[in-house]
Formats: C-alpha cells, sequence, structure tokens
C-alpha cells in the first residue's frame, strides 16, 4: 500500500514515511493550482480548476464559488 492508499484508508503516516517526498510534492502543485483556481473568472473555470487538483471530473450541475480554502 503506498502513502497515498494508506491516507485515503485513514492510516498514520511518520514522519520516516520512505514516499513522505511525495505528500510535500503533491501539497506544493496544489498550492499553484489553488492559487489559479482563486483566480478563476468563471464557474467553468473554477469547476476545471477543482477538477485537476483533485484528478476527477466534477458534475456541471456542481457551483463552487472563490475563493476556496482547504486543508489538504
Amino acid at each position: 500500500m503506498d502513502l497515498f492508499e494508506q491516507m485515503l484508508a485513514g492510516g498514520l503516516i511518520p514522519n520516516d514515511h520512505p514516499q513522505l517526498n511525495l505528500l510535500w510534492e503533491a501539497v506544493a502543485e496544489t498550492i499553484q493550482r489553488s492559487a489559479l483556481l482563486n483566480s478563476s473568472t468563471s464557474v467553468a473555470e473554477t469547476r476545471n480548476r477543482i477538477s485537476e487538483i483533485i484528478g476527477k471530473e466534477i458534475d456541471q450541475s456542481t457551483t463552487i464559488f472563490v475563493p476556496f480554502h482547504t486543508n489538504f
């Protein structure tokens, strides 16, 4: 089970986990994508940016307003 599978399963991640660098890479990427998300100028663009962040398509019926804040 990799780091992200452990996280999704609710497992504790020790500070010396061998894949911890992958978490920090994902955090850095998400911070950059969040900045783009919060500069979105339409609902469609906001939906697309959220989809990029979570890796899944957001249904067209979903409306998310910016600014959007989250804690990984």
